[in-house]
């Protein structure tokens, strides 16, 4: 028995093959748009101060075609050298493309200290399974990959993943959310080691406060996933999973300056034995920034303290229980949206996560695990020379799941549970309210010879708008010669938000006869294996959308939110990754169609993403180069307000000195790319960062 073996630290066990020690090792696998517009503060029409919110007026020029491997640079370089460089790195894609088709060395994806040989995944079956055995579309980024990426925070992990948008209101710290295949961030789920987390107000989560010191991995789950995990699953799930404890004991630690007069340190201490684990970890990040405001002078500085821990207990062969608990505080000097420069006005937030899951084999087949969490987010906004933009908000999320996995044989597994969570947000002064869901979900799957098949349905009951019923069918089947055909089509929704429901300022009324926002979606793909460590990968969707909920004028300065929209989107991803002993190569593009009801393309939806990534990562030493273009978006419905396409390239480095030491730095946007993620907000120029490592 796996429990037998291994420390349960999760619902389910992740499996991660040792290639030096070679016993299997067990890893636990298992929350609001912008901090200075995030909420509606009290005596604000809906949306002021929010530049993404209120639609300018004015003449739209046609913006220039640009290659995707040229940019309108703010540090100019010759022209002769720029071209060269641009001709260069197409011939480095084409000789990566090459090579991924070529090369075939014997060892999986350059994991330094793992072996991938049978990957699998949690997220999308709620339960262990090989991930070549997923109906879905799931994409993971492994730690080794976090670690060589050098980054701080999240955001600059999943900027790399062309299914996923990233907007961004400033520089580091200030507000991040993503879109996943088009859809908007409050129909995308974000969870912590299988915990949703999100602002009960806004309805969805700000990733930019996120620390990358703890991430083991990351699933990112494509396509609608309601049936699994409810409200908001639109388009897909992104669950960051945390390190935890391993056998033995180990302490390590980091050093990080840079620009922008940037520093960040960060410490950890773990252990475990064969019937324990834990984890504690602490870090500090600090930095000047740049100004919010695109043409603002003034630096918008951001702070931010984080500390986790975790322990995992076995109390008997078949019994294992784990605790733990994710925070994080951060300070923030903001802009007055992107207006201009606001030198007196902040933001201080605090985030927490805890969570306690017990899980129990009552025979060998029947597998149940009972999970109870509760999220924390309190934000607090200042400016002495606005009133308007000071607000106190708290939203509160508290969920106990009952699931049930039973493994009956030749393939065939049932997940079974039952759900209840509670949503509390106040606004002080604007509202204070709570509303319960419930919920039961099942979900059964067959593998029968090359042949894969689930069929899933969930059963929604919420305070507010009533009962919603979801499904969602997937087949997977392994071809000869190696590779996948995978097929699905599912159905989705996202309950309204606390502000949408029950908002009441004096120019703004939340409307508590709202119904779900609601979601069918199909795709179709193929993977196909070339050789042993190259794979090609290119799937189709579609995802058509009804009942969307938007802000109305409903009468003079009056704002209410109502059903009336309507929404199309498909769109092809294509994907060509080598996988070898010391060499990494990765090539994706993402192309979409968006379309809203009077035919236009949705706002911050680019037709066009690609990235491309070349690394060696040997013993001593390693060095990695990645390479993106987004293409022209639109800030505002009605294709209003343009955002130009941009590039960017980023590089990083490290030098291993013995088995304990690693030195490190990385270079961002080292070509000064001048280009926004979202209309008016500044972004950083290339900047320079260098570090030292510790592990013991």
């Amino acid at each position: 028995m796996v429990l037998a073996n291994a420390m349960a630290t999760g619902s389910t066990m992740l499996m991660v093959h040792d290639k030096q020690s070679r016993p299997w090792r067990s890893e636990r696998v298992g929350w609001e748009e912008s901090r200075e517009n995030r909420e509606l503060p009290r005596n604000c029409v809906w949306g002021a101060g929010s530049r993404k919110d209120s639609p300018k007026s004015g003449t739209l020029s046609r913006p220039k075609t640009i290659c995707p491997f040229e940019g309108r640079k703010r540090f100019r370089i010759m022209t002769v050298r720029m071209n060269w460089f641009c001709n260069g790195l197409k011939w480095l894609a084409a000789i990566a493309l090459v090579m991924a088709v070529t090369m075939s060395s014997s060892v999986g994806w350059g994991q330094e200290e793992a072996v991938r040989t049978e990957e699998v995944v949690v997220t999308a079956a709620r339960m262990l399974e090989p991930q070549e055995e997923a109906t879905s579309s799931i994409i993971v980024i492994y730690e080794d990959e976090i670690k060589r990426m050098e980054a701080n925070f999240l955001p600059e992990i999943l900027r790399q993943v062309t299914e996923i948008t990233l907007i961004q209101n400033g520089g580091p710290g200030k507000s991040a959310s993503v879109q996943l295949r088009g859809a908007s961030a409050d129909q995308v789920v974000i969870m912590i080691d299988g915990v949703k987390v999100k602002s009960t107000t806004l309805g969805y989560y700000d990733l930019s406060g996120l620390s990358v010191d703890d991430i083991a991995r990351i699933e990112i789950v494509k396509g609608p996933q309601s049936t699994m995990y409810g409200s908001e699953a639109i388009a897909g799930v992104i669950n960051i999973i945390t390190k935890k404890g391993k056998p033995g004991f180990g302490i390590g630690g980091s050093y990080e300056r840079g620009t922008f007069n940037t520093e960040n340190y960060s410490g950890s201490v773990s252990g475990g034995g064969r019937m324990w684990n834990f984890r504690l970890s602490g870090s500090r990040y600090k930095t000047d920034g740049i100004s919010v405001y695109e043409d603002g002078d003034e630096e918008d500085g951001y702070e931010n303290k984080a500390y986790s821990g975790n322990i995992g207990l076995m109390l008997a062969e078949n019994v294992s229980v784990e605790f733990s608990r994710q925070y994080y505080e951060d300070e923030n000097d903001l802009d007055y949206g992107s207006e201009d420069d606001d030198t007196n006005y902040t933001s201080e937030t605090t985030h927490r996560v805890d969570t306690a899951r017990a899980t129990v084999f009552l025979t060998e087949s029947w597998e149940q695990v009972l999970m109870h969490s509760k999220t924390n987010d309190f934000s607090k906004t200042e400016d002495p020379d606005a009133s308007w933009l000071n607000s106190e908000i708290t939203s509160e999320m508290e969920t106990t799941d009952w699931q049930h996995n039973l493994y009956l044989g030749q393939g065939f597994t049932v997940t079974a549970g039952v759900e209840e969570r509670k949503e509390h947000g106040e606004n002080e002064g604007v509202f204070d309210e709570e509303i319960k869901n419930r919920a039961a979900y099942m979900n059964i799957k067959q593998k029968v010879g090359n042949v894969t098949w689930n069929l899933g349905g969930r059963y929604d009951d919420h305070e507010a708008f009533g009962e919603e019923k979801t499904y969602r069918v997937g087949v997977v089947e392994e071809m000869s010669g190696g590779g996948r055909f995978r097929a699905s089509y599912g159905t989705g929704f996202r309950a309204p938000t606390l502000n949408q429901l029950y908002y009441d300022g004096p120019y703004s009324k939340g409307n508590p006869d709202l119904d779900p926002e609601r979601s069918t979606s199909w795709e179709v793909g193929l993977e196909h294996d070339l050789g042993e460590q190259a794979t090609f990968t290119i799937t189709y969707f579609e995802q058509k959308y009804t009942d969307l909920i938007e802000w109305e004028e409903v009468a003079p300065f009056s704002w209410e939110p109502r059903n009336v929209s309507r929404a199309k989107i498909k769109g092809v991803e294509t994907t060509l990754a080598y996988r070898g002993d010391v060499i990494d190569l990765r090539a994706s593009h993402t192309h979409l169609e968006t379309e809203d009801d009077n035919g236009e393309r949705l706002r911050r939806r680019p037709k066009d993403k690609y990235f491309a990534m070349i690394g060696y990562h040997g013993a001593s030493f390693g060095l990695s180069v990645d390479y993106t273009y987004v293409g022209m978006r639109y800030d505002n419905a009605g294709e209003q307000d343009s955002i130009d396409p941009y590039d960017v390239i980023n590089v990083s480095a490290y030098v291993q000195l013995g088995n304990n030491i690693k030195l490190y730095g990385r270079g961002e946007n080292i070509f000064d790319e001048d280009y926004e993620l979202a209309a008016g907000y500044n972004t950083p120029g290339e900047a320079y960062y260098a570090g030292i490592k510790l592990e013991f």
